[in-house]
């Protein structure tokens, strides 16, 4: 069983959760851990978390800052616990929802992939200069 583990600085893990949660509906195979929000040890929630894991479910983590203290915490941990993790660092909902939504085990190779597609998402939206005086509100949405 695919098992996703979203651990982040603040409560972006959460705010992750709540909008996988909308979309899907199902987010029993997800996991929010907000990183550093209380007194509790983030090490021991991330412990807890990669020890949930049998040997046959796949553990997909997604952090937040490549090198942050909550990507080494969980780097550092699966590779101590012996835990194969693929673990992503920097994501967007797109690439979150497209492993979840995956029928199937996630190899490395399709995580590139899927990385490069969720990148492509990624874009400024191209909007007119809306200082312009000739411009009025139906010109905003057209």
């Amino acid at each position: 069983m695919q098992k996703i583990l979203l651990a982040t600085h603040g409560h972006l893990a959460t705010g992750l959760l709540s909008t996988l949660k909308i979309i899907t509906g199902d987010v029993t195979n997800v996991q929010a851990i907000d990183g550093y929000t209380d007194a509790e040890d983030i090490t021991s929630v991330i412990e807890s978390a990669i020890d949930d894991i049998s040997v046959d479910d796949q553990l997909v983590v997604f952090t937040d800052l490549l090198g942050g203290s909550v990507n080494q915490l969980v780097t550092n941990l699966a590779m101590e616990k012996q835990v194969p993790a693929i673990i992503v660092s920097g994501f967007n909902v797109a690439l979150v929802l497209t492993v979840l939504l995956s029928n199937e085990t996630v190899t490395r190779s399709q995580m590139q992939q899927y990385i490069e597609e969720a990148r492509q998402g990624m874009t400024m939206v191209d909007m007119p200069d809306i200082k312009s005086d000739n411009m009025d509100e139906n010109d905003f949405f057209s």
